[in-house]
């Protein structure tokens, strides 16, 4: 048996389907980036805070919401956006 270099059963991933493809919805985008930004900013408005580099996980949610890609939807299989 020949080596091809994939795993059996794997699928080469390209055109929409690859992980930064969009898939997130305006609702979506907008909820993120209010929540991710309202946690970067309770890390500056807070900083005698106990654990206060954990508002620091507000980077992801605002990450996703400005890419308009969110890898874990894609993993899943999960669309928010309208599809053409």
């Amino acid at each position: 048996m020949l080596f091809t270099g994939a795993p059996a059963g794997a699928q080469e991933m390209k055109g929409p389907d690859n992980m930064l493809a969009k898939n997130m919805g305006t609702i979506d985008r907008v909820l993120r980036l209010v929540i991710g930004a309202a946690l970067i900013a309770a890390f500056f408005l807070n900083p005698d805070a106990g654990y206060r580099w954990l508002y620091l996980i507000g980077i992801v949610p605002l990450a996703t919401a400005l890419m308009g890609s969110c890898p874990a939807y894609s993993i899943f299989g999960i669309k928010t956006c309208k599809t053409d």
